[in-house]
């Protein structure tokens, strides 16, 4: 196969150390642009770097500097824009008559420079973005294309799969989402309505949620709020799961696959929500859908979808006030549903409700005690959630084992 040759704009040592950890090694290096004047004309030497603790060998030597208005006088496939303030960089490159579809920006979702597939704009449905797209004259035809060559590129240039992965996720959903079909991903089903509504929210929570299903080293993934399988606190096969705040159902999807032998139980409370959910509940037949809030007290309930149109997983029972727009529901405590239902099996619980985590953990006394499920629940909402959510489940049950990491807390008793 055919070597490739690309610039990178980032003529530091740490951009330099960044690319020799992340480009392939039959990758040429034919440039290193950088805005700082002083920096043209110095040559790239073979030799070790420290990039953030880590000891990186720079496998380069006697590549140039330069200044990126200098661009005419080398010979590059693609540049790679490893540094930071990465979509103004972008920018100027495209002003200064590169071609767009030579510009990678190498952020958490890699990008081209026709497209961000699809644009990061929160709120949007896959329809608008391609009308947006349209607008700009690319068809959509054009633009199932360019996501796929960029997947293809990238796979070609980048070592570290957790990028690239990502990317053939958020490709893989769009395609599925223009073609309106099932999408499928390393065993994973969903319906392709959960991309069209908002791929912006899709691609935040998968980038996360799917590093549960590709096995990587953990340490080489670069997680924001943290998955919900970690260390001793996994989904197992027979498993009876509660995905709390179950939003589309990605988790609940992944959950169902892993728990073959066992059941998810997918709490969601608001209604356009759940008509989503319904759609991905359908490819399993051991999700089961539950139409309530989980909270310190059983009855009629108000939660805020203030934010809902651009941000389905905001909706909150906790910041619910006089100007909020509201949604009348069910609350219930998880104690009480247990009853209820007659549960003698619960294994796993997944909780990211918006700050609300704190009045399940009020109404789950007992199930903390009697089943001492694993959990996995979100702790960025409120800044004394991580000591406040750990006091209420040692409270509960202290044979609890407490882990902290990312933005959530992971916590098991030793059986």
């Amino acid at each position: 196969m055919k070597s490739i040759n690309i610039a990178v704009f980032g003529g530091s040592g740490r951009c330099i150390a960044f690319a020799a950890r992340e480009l392939k090694d039959d990758v040429n290096v034919s440039v290193f642009f950088d805005n700082d004047k002083s920096k043209a004309g110095g040559l790239v030497k073979k030799g070790y770097q420290y990039v953030d603790g880590s000891k990186v060998y720079v496998p380069y030597d006697n590549v140039c500097i330069d200044i990126p208005e200098n661009f005419r006088d080398y010979g590059f496939d693609y540049v790679a824009v490893l540094a930071g303030s990465r979509y103004e960089i972008k920018n100027q490159l495209l002003n200064l008559g590169i071609e767009p579809e030579k510009i990678i920006v190498y952020d958490r979702i890699i990008s081209s420079g026709i497209i961000s597939i699809p644009d990061m704009c929160e709120g949007l449905s896959l329809n608008m973005l391609l009308l947006q797209a349209e607008k700009k004259g690319i068809s959509l035809e054009t633009y199932k294309k360019n996501a796929e060559n960029l997947l293809n590129i990238c796979q070609r240039l980048f070592k570290n799969s957790y990028r690239v992965n990502v990317l053939e996720i958020l490709t893989t959903a769009l395609v599925s989402g223009i073609e309106q079909r099932i999408f499928e991903y390393r065993g994973v089903k969903l319906d392709y309505q959960l991309f069209m509504k908002n791929p912006s929210l899709f691609i935040y929570e998968s980038s996360d949620i799917f590093m549960d299903v590709i096995d990587e080293e953990m340490e080489h993934i670069e997680y924001i709020e943290g998955p919900y399988n970690f260390g001793a606190v996994v989904v197992k096969e027979e498993d009876v799961v509660f995905d709390i705040g179950a939003n589309y159902g990605l988790f609940s999807a992944i959950a169902a696959g892993r728990a073959k032998r066992g059941r998810v139980y997918a709490f969601e409370p608001v209604k356009e929500t759940r008509k989503i959910l319904e759609r991905t509940a359908d490819l399993y037949d051991n999700i089961m859908i539950e139409p309530y809030a989980l909270s310190d007290s059983c009855g009629k309930s108000k939660i805020n979808v203030t934010n809902y149109n651009s941000n389905p997983g905001a909706a909150s029972i906790m910041n619910v006030n006089g100007s909020s727009e509201t949604e009348e529901i069910e609350a219930i405590t998880l104690d009480q549903f247990v009853e209820m239902n007659h549960i003698s099996k619960l294994d796993f619980i997944k909780a990211d409700i918006e700050g609300a985590e704190r009045l399940l953990l009020a109404g789950a006394k007992e199930v903390l005690q009697k089943f001492a499920p694993k959990l996995a629940i979100c702790t960025y909402h409120y800044p004394e959630d991580p000591a406040l959510l750990s006091f209420m489940i040692k409270q509960a049950n202290p044979n609890y084992i407490i882990e902290k990491a990312y933005g959530k807390l992971y916590a098991y008793v030793n059986k």
